[in-house]
């Protein structure tokens, strides 16, 4: 696929790193439907339960975060940004023990706000490469979310946003090194979820 030069279009600088980021998706279809199924078989461990074996997906070194949003257009949220711990107030702030401490809590049975267990369906689309590091053999890129959750008769919500990505594959696997989750909401329920 062969996409115009921004000066083809009368567009601006950041078109240009669409293109480039589109030039790069369309010239390594193979990793692209990699990484849709990597998102795609997330989705679905989290959907069913299956915890402990997402958290295998997920790197010691992890950084997962859900940053409050206040000026979504203002903020300048990076995956670079996520190492300066000084300028983020989240929702959480999760390394992999944390996502494991989290999960353990939930299987306790002690977990009120989990119990029963929630009913969740995760859809993620637009999945996007957005760069590649052959040396450290990682792949950035980014998706969009919506999280539908149903806690018994009382409670259904939805989530939508997007992800910012760093996957890095450990021999034949992926694990996940960085997550940036912008939730696209001024009025956010209770965060149970992992995203």
């Amino acid at each position: 696929m062969n996409i115009p030069a921004a000066s083809d279009v009368g567009t601006s600088p950041p078109v240009s790193a669409l293109r480039k980021a589109l030039n790069l998706q369309c010239g390594d279809r193979a990793l692209h439907q990699e990484m849709v199924d990597l998102l795609y078989y997330e989705a679905w461990l989290l959907d069913n339960d299956k915890f402990e074996d997402w958290l295998e997906l997920i790197a010691a070194d992890a950084s997962y975060v859900a940053p409050i949003r206040r000026k979504i257009a203002d903020e300048g949220l990076t995956l670079a940004s996520l190492d300066d711990h000084t300028v983020h107030v989240g929702h959480f702030n999760d390394g992999k023990m944390e996502l494991g401490l989290r999960i353990a809590r939930m299987r306790t049975g002690f977990d009120h706000y989990n119990r029963p267990a929630s009913l969740s369906r995760r859809i993620i689309g637009n999945i996007r490469i957005l760069g590649r590091d052959t040396a450290a053999d990682t792949v950035t890129l980014t998706s969009n979310f919506l999280v539908f959750r149903a806690r018994e008769e009382r409670e259904e919500t939805l989530f939508a946003g997007a992800r910012d990505d760093v996957w890095r594959r450990t021999g034949k696997e992926w694990e996940l090194v960085r997550r940036l989750i912008k939730l696209d909401h001024h009025m956010v329920p209770p965060l149970s979820q992992i995203f």
